[in-house]
This record gives structure tokens, sequence and C-alpha cells, in this order.
């Protein structure tokens, strides 16, 4: 991994960072508290660290509160206060497939003392779950019903791809979603003690929310299905539990995780059809 930075007096900009394939960490440890830090990790927590000493963020996020409900699920809940008065304006939906406006927020607004660095990639060679069909797996039990990929041997092209089928389908059937990214064990269940060894991408259908987020109240988006929880209100804070979220969330899903399920089922199993047929015709061709 190499760093290169065109101006060394501004550590805001400029910097590129160079990656390849053997920079990958697949297998990293799952417990709390054993901080096992890559490149790209203190990199970038010092250019964050930079970029909060040059009064770039919206708000402070140093003293924020954060507690793990007692429950099953174990919650991860966080009370920031400033999230709710000092964020920008949340975008008003109308559409799962709303036309792109460039005068509304999008990443292309970023100022350039607020990028910490650029990414260029270097190509040197190419249970909580059951399967559903194909590569796609479903939650057993989980308290938002959703869609779980796996990394496998590496293979970012095939983890994409999947991923990618899904939400064409999304789209075509007008489906609202939420997609979280984040490291886990084996689906299969071949992990090492202690070790997050592939990354997982999490895909949930969900209810249709036109409109302009409220975020006075509990709105379940990516983090909150996922288990993390932003809190805005005290009084909300001092009385939250497990049961307070859970009917929330699953209601938010398990309608339209019913309703595109047998859609994926079949969806996977054409694919899978073809690609067979596609081998079975290159066997013949050359017999």
């Amino acid at each position: 991994m190499d760093v290169i930075a065109s101006d060394k007096t501004d550590n805001t900009k400029d910097f590129v960072l160079q990656y390849s394939n053997n920079d990958f960490v697949y297998s990293t440890c799952s417990e709390h508290g054993q901080v096992l830090r890559s490149a790209f990790d203190s990199l970038l927590l010092e250019k964050w660290k930079v970029a909060k000493e040059a009064d770039l963020f919206n708000y402070q996020v140093d003293d924020v509160e954060t507690k793990i409900l007692p429950g099953r699920f174990e919650f991860v809940a966080q009370m920031n206060a400033n999230r709710k008065t000092m964020r920008r304006k949340p975008q008003n939906m109308l559409h799962i497939l709303q036309p792109f406006d460039p005068e509304k927020f999008n990443f292309t607004k970023i100022k350039p003392e607020e990028i910490l660095a650029n990414l260029c990639y270097e190509h040197i060679s190419p249970q909580e779950c059951e399967r559903l069909a194909g590569p796609c797996y479903v939650f057993k039990d989980y308290h938002a019903p959703g869609f779980v990929f796996q990394l496998e041997n590496g293979d970012i092209d095939r983890l994409i791809r999947s991923v990618m089928i899904v939400i064409k389908l999304f789209l075509e059937e007008e489906m609202a979603h939420n997609m979280y990214i984040t490291r886990g064990t084996s689906l299969e269940g071949s992990s090492h003690s202690g070790r997050y060894n592939t990354i997982r991408v999490v895909l949930w259908a969900r209810k249709l929310c036109y409109g302009i987020k409220d975020i006075s109240v509990f709105a379940a988006a990516a983090c909150e299905l996922a288990g993390h929880l932003p809190i805005y209100s005290s009084d909300h804070w001092c009385s939250l539990s497990e049961e307070d979220i859970t009917p929330t969330t699953r209601i938010v899903c398990e309608e339209s995780f019913a309703t595109i399920v047998p859609k994926i089922v079949k969806l996977f199993g054409e694919i899978n059809n073809t690609s067979a047929g596609v081998a079975l015709n290159v066997v013949d061709s050359g017999s």
C-alpha cells in the first residue's frame, strides 16, 4: 500500500492511496477491544483527526454516550442529539426510481478540504444464516429478515455481481431497500474461533417511505436494521429497550421480504440453469 501526497503542507487533500488485492484484510479479530489496525485504518484515523482539528465537521461526536441494550440481539444504542439538530436536511423522496437532482446534496458537492484521501486500485491478479438460492442466504432468526451474501475465496467481482442481481430486481419491482456491508464469519460455519474471516453484504427489502424522513422519531434504516441505533432524544434514551425496537424493524421488513423471496429463488434458479446449459454446450461442442 503506497501513499502519495502532492502537497505535504496540506494534510486534508491530494492524498492518493494506491492499493491492491494484497492489501485486503479478510480475517480479523471479532473480540471487542482487540484493535488490529491495517495501514489503511491508521491512515484513515490520522486523516479524520486532521479534518476534525480543521473544524470540517458539522457537529462533534466525541461525547457520544453508548450502551448495549439487554436482550437477545444486543443492540448498540448511541445518544447523539446533535445529529437531529445539526445534520443536513434529509431529501424529500417521492419515488423508488426518483431522478437524480444535481442541485440537491450529493457527493460531487463535497468540498476539496473534506476529501480525506483518493483510493486508487492497483490490479495485480485476478450461520445468525441458511442458503436460499445460489449465493443468496437469509437470516434464520433475526429481528429484521433480510438477504445475505458473502465474499468467497476473495472473489470480489462475483460478490458484486450477485448483490447487483438482487438490487436490480428490487428496482424492477419498485421495492425500497437498504444495504449494509460488514465483516463477519463464514456463512458455512468454516471460520476459526474469534475471527472475522469474510465480508458480508446484507440487503433488506422494506416498506416504501415517501417524503422527508422524520428523524425526531425512531426510523429504521440500514444502521438500525443492522443493530446500531442512533438516538436523538434524552427521554427516549433513558427508557429504550429491545422490546421497543424489534416490532418496528419487523414491520418495516417482513411483508416486503415475504413478497420478494419467491422471485429471488426463481431468479437464481434461472441463472444456475443457464450457466449449466452453457457449460453443457461447451462440453458438447468439443466432443
